[in-house]
C-alpha cells in the first residue's frame, strides 16, 4: 500500500518530466562515423526526411538556437512529424565524447561536400542522404519552420535552385526566386551572381531588375552602389526615388560606418572619414555622418555627446524625427548599452513616436516597455510588456513571456537579446 502511494505521487512528476521531454525537436543518439547509414535507415522506416545542424561550441547563435528555439512546442511539432533530426559538431574539444569524435571524419567532410563553413548551419536531406535545402543562420521559430517547409516547394529548395541555374534558367521568375532562397545564403558571392545575370540582359534598367535590386541584401562594396549611384535618374524611372535612395544610403552608411571603426582610435576620426567620403558622395556624406554620430556615441557609452550629436542631427535634418527605424535604433542601443537616466530618457521619447507612428508594431511596444522597466517604472512596465504577450502570436509568445517573467522578478532585461535571421 506504501508503494502504491508514493508511486501515484511521483506519478505527476513523471508525466511532467516525461511531457517535457516530448516537447521539442528530438535529435537522434547512437549514431556514429561508423553507423553513419543507420541516421537515413531511422528516416526511411518513418518515411521522413532528414535535419542537421551543424554547430561549433563556440557559436553564440547555435547556442541559442539550442535553448530557446528548438525546445518550443511549435518547432518541435513540425520538425518530429517530418524529419529524423541530428546535431553534427563541426570543432574538436577536450570535453568531447566519444560519439562526438568519431564523427569529426563525417564534419569534415561536410564542409568539403556542402560548403559549411558559417555556424549554424542547417542541412535537409531526403532519406536516400540527397541533399535537398541549406540554410545558415538563426531566426525565431517561423524562420525554421519557414525553411523546413522547402520540402515541399522545389523553388525554394537551395540544391534544385542551384541545379536550375546551373543549367542555364534565368527567366525572371526563377532569378527573384533564385536571388531569394539561394542568394540569401551565398551573400558573399551575391555580385558574382548579379553581374551573371545583368551580363545577359540588354537593358539593366527595367522594372524587374529594380525589384531585384529591392529584394537583395548587399555589402557595402557591391558594384551596385556604383551603378545605382551613377545611373541615379534611370533607375529612379523604373524603382521609384525612395527606393533608389533607400538602397543608395544604405550601402553608403555601411561604408561609412567601416571606415568609422577603421579610425576608432583617432581623435580626428571624423575628418578622416570626410577625407576618403564626403567628395565621393557630397548628395549624402553630411546627413548619413550626422547619423552615425548619434549610434557611435551610443555604443562607446558617450551620452553627453551622444544627445549632442543628435541635436544637431534633428536641427539640420529635422525629417530625422519621422524617420521611426532610425529612433528605434538610436533606442535599442541606449537600452542595451547606457545605463544614463538623459540618454535613456530621451530614447523613452523617441520611442513613443515610434508607437504613435506604428500602434501595432509589437517590437516598438516591447522596447517601449523595457525602456520603462530599466528606467525604474516597473508597474508600468509589467502592464505595458503583458499587453505585447496578449496580442503576440504563439512563434514569438515565449521570448516576450521570458522578458514579462524578468521583470516580474527584478531581474534585467537587457541580457536578453532577440534571435534573428543573419
Amino acid at each position: 500500500m506504501k508503494k502504491l502511494i508514493v508511486l501515484m505521487l511521483l506519478l505527476p512528476v513523471l508525466v511532467m518530466a516525461q511531457n517535457k521531454e516530448d516537447v521539442g525537436v528530438k535529435f537522434e543518439r547512437g549514431i556514429s562515423a561508423d553507423n553513419w547509414d543507420e541516421l537515413f535507415s531511422r528516416a526511411k522506416a518513418q518515411n521522413k526526411y532528414v535535419f542537421i545542424d551543424c554547430y561549433t561550441t563556440w557559436c553564440g547563435p547555435c547556442t541559442l538556437a539550442k535553448k530557446q528555439i528548438f525546445p518550443q512546442k511549435i518547432v518541435g511539432d513540425f520538425f518530429n512529424k517530418y524529419f529524423v533530426s541530428f546535431t553534427l559538431q563541426f570543432d574538436e574539444n577536450i570535453k568531447d565524447d566519444s560519439e562526438t569524435i568519431s564523427l569529426r571524419p563525417i564534419a569534415n567532410a561536410f564542409s568539403t561536400l556542402y560548403k559549411v563553413n558559417a555556424y549554424p548551419t542547417f542541412l535537409i536531406f531526403d532519406n536516400t542522404a540527397k541533399p535537398i535545402h541549406k540554410f545558415v543562420g538563426v531566426g525565431d521559430a517561423d524562420f525554421f519552420i519557414e525553411n523546413g517547409s522547402a520540402i515541399f516547394d522545389t523553388l525554394k529548395q537551395y540544391y534544385y535552385l542551384q541545379q536550375q541555374y546551373e543549367m542555364g534558367r534565368r527567366d525572371i521568375k526563377f532569378t527573384n526566386t533564385f536571388f531569394k532562397n539561394f542568394v540569401a545564403q551565398e551573400r558573399q558571392n551575391t555580385d558574382t551572381y548579379l553581374k551573371a545575370y545583368l551580363n545577359d540582359n540588354i537593358n539593366y534598367f527595367t522594372k524587374e531588375n529594380g525589384e531585384l535590386f529591392s529584394s537583395i541584401y548587399f555589402y557595402s562594396d557591391s558594384f551596385v552602389l556604383a551603378q545605382l549611384y551613377q545611373n541615379k535618374q534611370q533607375w529612379v524611372e523604373v524603382m521609384g526615388k525612395q527606393k533608389v535612395e533607400k538602397i543608395i544610403e544604405q550601402l553608403i552608411e555601411q561604408k561609412l560606418n567601416k571606415e568609422t571603426i577603421i579610425n576608432r582610435n583617432y581623435d580626428d576620426r571624423w575628418s578622416l572619414v570626410a577625407a576618403r567620403y564626403r567628395n565621393i558622395y557630397p548628395d549624402y556624406f553630411d546627413k548619413l555622418l550626422a547619423r552615425i554620430k548619434v549610434s557611435t556615441y551610443i555604443l562607446e557609452d558617450c551620452p553627453h555627446k551622444a544627445l549632442k550629436a543628435y541635436n544637431a542631427l534633428i536641427k539640420d535634418y529635422p525629417n530625422t524625427d519621422t524617420t521611426s527605424t532610425l529612433l528605434y535604433t538610436y533606442s535599442l542601443q541606449s537600452f542595451y548599452n547606457s545605463e544614463n537616466k538623459k540618454l535613456l530618457f530621451k530614447s523613452l521619447e523617441w520611442i513613443k513616436k515610434c508607437v504613435r507612428a506604428y500602434n501595432e508594431s509589437l517590437k516598438y511596444q516591447n522596447l517601449y516597455a523595457n525602456l520603462l522597466y530599466k528606467m525604474g517604472n516597473k508597474e508600468e512596465a509589467i502592464e505595458e510588456e503583458k499587453k505585447v504577450v496578449n496580442k503576440t502570436d504563439s512563434l514569438n509568445k515565449k521570448y516576450y513571456e521570458t522578458i514579462l517573467l524578468k521583470m516580474q522578478d527584478n531581474q534585467p532585461t537587457w541580457n536578453i537579446r532577440q534571435s534573428k535571421r543573419r
